[in-house]
């Protein structure tokens, strides 16, 4: 673990593509408690410990490198959860417990024609582009039945 400029922390780690091949994959971490992945073609938004509204559980979503597909390059499958605080509605009835819950499962493929991790299936109201993340998906809380709520 190495510090940033902007007051974050780096973590750099290496896997194997394929035998004798490896990848650089660098996490980054904001002071805010909010983090980016790369990994060749990619950056993803994984971590999210940052109390603004939603968060990951755990704060760095599982990422688990392994041949999915059996085609011998290793592919990307990225799991958690999401929480979402909403806290205009705990202001209202502060004796219940406003979180909801969402379970996220993404999978890269790995594709030796494009050399890159392209996305395979997606189980999430958002993204993972640095850009988007849990908070900025209202598709998931405007959707969901009252029903859904953590009590």
């Amino acid at each position: 673990m190495e510090k940033t400029d902007l007051g974050g922390r780096r973590y750099v780690q290496t896997i194997s593509l394929i035998s004798g091949f490896p990848i650089r994959v660098e996490t980054q971490v904001s002071s805010k408690g909010n983090g980016v992945v790369t990994i060749e073609n990619l950056q993803l938004r994984l971590y999210d410990a940052h109390g603004d509204g939603a968060h990951f559980e755990p704060s760095l979503l599982k990422t688990e490198f392994l041949d999915l597909n059996g085609d011998g390059y290793t592919d990307i499958r990225i799991s958690g959860t999401v929480v979402y605080d909403q806290h205009e509605k705990a202001d209202l009835e502060p004796e219940k417990n406003w979180q909801i819950w969402e379970p996220v499962r993404f999978v890269y493929h790995y594709d030796p024609a494009r050399d890159g991790f392209f996305l395979q299936t997606q189980s999430a109201s958002f993204g993972l582009d640095p850009s988007e993340g849990p908070i900025t998906s209202k598709n998931f809380l405007n959707n969901l039945s009252p029903d859904k709520a953590i009590p």
